[in-house]
């Protein structure tokens, strides 16, 4: 994340923001399919769940 972006200074009308997290999510997802330890893939996706419903909320 940019400086601008975490002190606030960059204007945005949200959607740029709102595609460049769920990509992240989604590359987050991929990355940690890789690994086998169920719990881990368990609390990713409930992550991955919230982080999906406040996207929709910025719409």
């Amino acid at each position: 994340m940019s400086n601008a972006l975490a002190n606030g200074s960059h204007v945005d009308d949200g959607g740029e923001l709102i595609r460049r997290a769920a990509e992240q999510a989604l590359d987050l997802r991929q990355t940690v399919n890789e690994i086998i330890d169920p719990k881990l893939l368990e609390l990713v996706d409930v992550a991955l769940i919230e982080l999906g419903f406040i996207l929709s909320k910025l719409k």
